[in-house]
């Protein structure tokens, strides 16, 4: 699944692949909690806002795991779970960045890093590339019961590279577009709006965008993750996370941000 995720989503919008273990094997852990309740067959976890209960136990064993296997070796574990119980309709999850890194909003503890990562140029280093949790990682539903598991790997990989929820676009043009010096304002992490209170599962800026096509106004990192296309202020922002990940190759050097060429292209663009 991983070349599906590369081949049809990261590499073509941000030139980004992602590696996998596969070819050596993998570690297979044990259920983390005996089945019971609503969680009534092996292999099912209640992953419920991915910050406890199930999701994180079985991070747990499986980082032991991999780490006696491949001792040393450090990257994003992919945890598949037979299915989700008591988690709604999701069918995959990560945890975002460290709220600190968040742009200032209602979020609690956010804005305490200022622009370093809602800004260019970032001002981020190899000990934030951890969520909230302190450890990357993505849980996911079997392919076998999430006939979307692409797209749905893909976007939880996003959120381990600081991408939030939505459309990828700043659609109150509070910040400055990509390939310009500037706050980058614009979707989960990056907007003051942040989401709707009291409920918080409404990205603010997003309300009331229509929904046109996957090309016109989708995105991998919206909720539903039914779409595969990136938008360019998505694209840098990740292509800043990725460069400080362990193993990380550059093949496309970034580009020059003086405010003068940067203006002069933009205006050609346009």
């Amino acid at each position: 699944m991983i070349e599906a995720v590369n081949t049809g989503v990261w590499f073509p919008n941000a030139q980004i692949a992602f590696s996998s273990a596969i070819e050596t094997g993998f570690p297979v852990v044990a259920d983390p909690t005996p089945p019971a309740g609503p969680c009534g067959v092996t292999g099912d976890l209640n992953a419920a806002g991915f910050a406890g209960g199930d999701g994180l136990f079985a991070e747990t064993v499986c980082a032991a795991a991999w780490a006696e296997k491949f001792p040393g070796k450090v990257g994003i574990p992919v945890i598949f779970a037979r299915d989700f119980c008591a988690s709604g309709r999701a069918k995959g999850g990560a945890a975002g960045p460290d709220a600190k890194l968040y742009v200032r909003s209602h979020k609690a503890f956010s804005g305490q890093r200022g622009d370093d990562l809602c800004g260019i140029p970032q001002h981020l280093t190899a000990a934030d590339i951890v969520n909230q949790l302190r450890r990357p990682f993505v849980i996911l539903v079997e392919p076998v019961r999430n006939m979307n598991a692409r797209n749905a790997l893909a976007h939880e990989l996003g959120h381990n590279l600081f991408l939030g929820h939505g459309n990828g676009l700043d659609d109150n043009r509070d910040g400055m577009p990509a390939g310009r010096r500037g706050p980058k304002r614009y979707d989960e992490y990056c907007d003051p709006g942040w989401l709707i209170p009291p409920e918080n599962t409404e990205l603010a800026e997003d309300k009331n965008v229509p929904f046109d096509s996957c090309e016109q106004s989708g995105s991998l990192m919206q909720a539903s993750a039914g779409c595969s296309n990136l938008q360019p202020l998505q694209v840098e922002t990740a292509r800043g996370v990725a460069r400080l990940m362990p193993g990380f190759v550059d093949t496309t050097p970034p580009p020059v941000l003086s405010p003068g060429s940067a203006t002069r292209k933009s205006d050609r663009a346009r």
